[in-house]
């Protein structure tokens, strides 16, 4: 299992080099998922979002169509969700995040 871990302001380079990859890499033989974290979960979750976030959200969703499992990790303490676009993301608690990389072959962060 490749594991791509996305966690860069979605305005950057890193985002798009990793969603590009993550998207590249569902056509081969080696299952692919996404795993959302840091700085990026911090900016989809804002109550308002960025033209950057916003744009960032609606690029995510080509994994959906993808067919990609996508993870984003909630944390007890925060309530406010990602929004309706990105519905098709797992939720994750820490400690199923923290399985999620460990049981992957390779792991990338972007």
């Amino acid at each position: 299992m490749l594991t791509i871990v996305l966690n860069s302001h979605p305005a950057g380079e890193m985002f798009d080099y990793g969603l590009s990859l993550a998207l590249a890499a569902s056509d081969g033989e080696e299952p692919v998922q996404v795993l959302i974290h840091g700085v990026l979960l911090l900016e989809l979750s804002r109550g308002r979002r960025t033209e950057e976030a916003s744009f960032a959200a609606k690029r995510l969703c080509q994994l959906e169509l993808f067919e990609i499992p996508t993870f984003a990790v909630k944390y007890p303490n925060r309530s406010r969700g990602i929004g309706k676009p990105l519905e098709f993301i797992r939720r994750v608690d820490p400690g199923q995040y923290r399985h999620l990389l460990k049981t992957s072959d390779r792991v990338l962060y972007f």
